[in-house]
């Protein structure tokens, strides 16, 4: 039945202009977070929210430290929440774009009569949905160390998902533009 789903979802997306309303989504809310994000940055948070995204450290000696950041955002928490709850859109984008590239890739192995590769693809197009997927559940993480806790293990665990979101990130990206670009080998005979 997911399988039915699936397949239903790859072929929508290859009939109508939503992979390019993803991207363009995509792009939008990207420049809109590094943007909102810029008055979050301070000397405990250099990289602004990301730097809450890899807080792991439960040592304040130590940079990456949640606690600190969190104290330094005390002034900024509702625009550090903003920042979090707007990158929700930016997930249903980004992930559904990472599908779409990646059942184009299938797409296109598909029809240069290359079924491994095109199962590799439909693999890719799993791992975009699933970075998605870890990139709410690390929001959640951000949104309960800004208003409850920045205590351990919350910093560690949301620093763990969020590496596996980025993981998941860098898997469907490479494999799709590997995949995309990989040369038809014609026959010498």
């Amino acid at each position: 039945m997911f399988d039915e789903h699936l397949a239903r979802w790859r072929r929508s997306s290859a009939e109508t202009a939503a992979p390019l309303v993803a991207l363009l989504a995509t792009l939008i809310l990207a420049v809109f977070l590094s943007w909102a994000g810029k008055e979050l940055r301070n000397d405990d948070a250099p990289r602004g929210g990301l730097s809450l995204q890899f807080a792991w450290h439960d040592d304040c000696a130590k940079p990456h430290c949640a606690s600190k950041i969190v104290g330094s955002w005390h002034a900024r928490k509702g625009a550090a929440t903003v920042q979090v709850l707007a990158d929700f859109p930016f997930i249903v984008a980004y992930a559904y774009l990472l599908f779409a590239f990646a059942n184009a890739a299938a797409r296109d192995a598909g029809n240069r009569n290359r079924p491994q590769l095109a199962r590799f693809s439909k693999y890719a197009a799993l791992a975009g949905l699933l970075a998605g997927a870890f990139d709410v559940v690390e929001n959640f993480g951000l949104l309960t160390m800004l208003w409850l806790t920045p205590q351990q293990p919350l910093p560690l665990l949301t620093s763990l998902v969020a590496s596996a979101k980025f993981a998941l990130i860098g898997i469907a990206l490479l494999t799709s533009f590997v995949i995309r670009l990989w040369p038809v080998r014609r026959s010498t005979r």
